[in-house]
């Protein structure tokens, strides 16, 4: 995988002929590397190609470990670029903002009100969907996540509150629509941003009695649920164009969570990196231990 601007590279790809461009990329298993596992390889007009060795070393010293690395530079350990560090729910970080979403998260949690999470593509936001859930009320619960942006119009209805058998062509058998699905646990309503204008209406009326009525059916069902509800988008600004209902929005941010962007927080990256190294390490059997001060720096730099 390659990260960076273009640039004109070698048949070896081991340099870079641009005089102006610097590139990073991430290689593997590659033969003059003499590796068993895995490298992280930083080259640049000013200097040779700088091999971090992630394999077992041929000394058979512990793998990840700076003894067994190619190149002798400046290591950390996992454990120290976690030092100060707080987990919830799959998040990891230790700057003020991430702790303020936390705070959050630890307040909101035991209760049973909607929640509006805004932030970026990316953020996190149903992780913190997720622990909001496992802190709540009902925690043995069902947790169903619906993205609103994936709605086919003409079944949009029936997708959300469900339909009765013969309600429309090719009904043949009754559903119960992400509402009724999530009957004694947490639904989550994805990019809520998305929702038409004319299914607004009808997602209020639920949130302000939490009964759905299914297609074809003259019955209304009680749904026992946590709302909460996610997006990307300005919706205050919606509402001031007319894409987005007032009291609609007002039910769902009666209490809301901003997640920051990784940015805004870049303290939060090198205790992400040794989070995911950890992770990988579980998945593939790896004991990686320490990562270097200039990957750090490539990780830090990139937007």
């Amino acid at each position: 995988m390659r990260m960076g601007t273009n640039s004109a590279d070698s048949a070896s790809g081991h340099r870079v002929d641009s005089p102006r461009q610097r590139t990073y990329w991430l290689a593997a298993g590659t033969a003059e590397r003499r590796s068993l596992g895995t490298s992280f390889q930083l080259s640049h007009q000013n200097s040779g190609p700088q091999t971090w060795q992630f394999g077992k070393a041929r000394d058979g010293s512990s793998e990840g470990s700076p003894e067994s690395l190619e190149c002798g530079r400046e290591w950390i350990s996992l454990n120290q670029l976690r030092d100060g560090s707080v987990e919830m729910g799959g998040m990891v970080g230790r700057s003020g903002l991430i702790g303020g979403v936390f705070s959050a998260i630890e307040r909101l949690g035991p209760y049973k009100a909607t929640v509006l999470i805004q932030g970026e593509s990316g953020t996190g936001k149903e992780l913190v969907a997720r622990a909001l859930h496992n802190l709540g009320p009902n925690p043995q619960g069902p947790f169903v996540s619906f993205n609103c942006s994936n709605l086919v119009d003409s079944l949009a209805e029936s997708q959300l509150f469900g339909h009765v058998r013969g309600a429309f062509t090719d009904a043949r058998d009754e559903a119960l629509g992400y509402f009724r699905s999530a009957n004694g646990g947490t639904l989550l309503l994805d990019e809520v941003g998305e929702l038409p204008l004319r299914l607004q209406s009808k997602l209020l009326r639920v949130v302000e009695s939490y009964e759905v009525q299914p297609v074809g059916s003259s019955r209304s069902y009680r749904v026992d649920i946590r709302l909460l509800a996610a997006t990307n988008r300005d919706l205050l600004a919606m509402v001031k164009a007319g894409q987005f209902r007032d009291d609609l929005y007002y039910r769902l941010n009666a209490t809301a969570i901003v997640v920051p962007p990784l940015r805004r927080r870049m303290e939060d990256v090198d205790v992400l990196a040794a989070h995911f190294v950890e992770r990988y390490n579980r998945h593939l059997g790896k004991r990686v231990g320490y990562l270097s001060r200039r990957a750090l720096a490539v990780l830090a730099r990139h937007d």
